[in-house]
């Protein structure tokens, strides 16, 4: 499963509409489209607030999809959004 549909699966699952989750991240409707439509890369801090907002964190969505290493998500994104987490920069 790819990012995208996993980001789309999870709002869902969290009972958020677009609007409501675009709102939150301060980013437009069309912007979230894209990213769950997989025609624009999120950006990793977005993709970090996202998890929040829908209860998980990048160490579940990592582990639960098995995206390890990948064109989408690097070994590099992934230890800054642990960072991010950690509230370190």
């Amino acid at each position: 499963m790819s990012v995208a549909k996993t980001i789309k699966e999870l709002r869902k699952n969290a009972g958020y509409n677009r609007e409501e989750v675009a709102g939150l991240l301060n980013i437009s409707v069309a912007t979230l489209r894209k990213y769950e439509d997989g025609k624009s890369l999120v950006r990793l801090d977005i993709l970090v607030s996202m998890l929040q907002i829908y209860g998980s964190d990048i160490n579940k969505f990592l582990n639960y999809y098995k995206i390890k290493n990948t064109n989408e998500l690097t070994k590099t994104q992934y230890v800054e959004a642990l960072k991010m987490l950690e509230g370190g920069n």
